[in-house]
């Protein structure tokens, strides 16, 4: 599983990817800390914690910047060609 994850960070030419980086650190980091408050709410009797909408702009804003940065690299290809 981790061969995955690792393997998933690279472009084609084998060499790492530092936006996929930041994408799935991003990703991660927010995800585990929705997770954490949740957990912790439920423990303590509270209600279920929504998801807020800054933390849905922010994974927007970072999934939006890898497929520009494909559509631009691969106009920058087509260029070079």
């Amino acid at each position: 599983m981790f061969k995955g994850l690792v393997d998933s960070m690279k472009e084609n030419n084998g060499q790492l990817s530092s936006t996929r980086f930041i994408m799935y650190g991003t990703t991660s980091i927010i995800l585990g800390v929705f997770l954490f408050h949740n957990i912790m709410s439920a423990l303590r009797g509270g209600e279920f914690i929504d998801f807020p909408m800054n933390s849905v702009a922010l994974l927007g804003i970072v999934l939006t910047g890898k497929v520009t940065q494909k559509f631009a690299e691969f106009k920058e290809k087509n260029k070079a060609e």
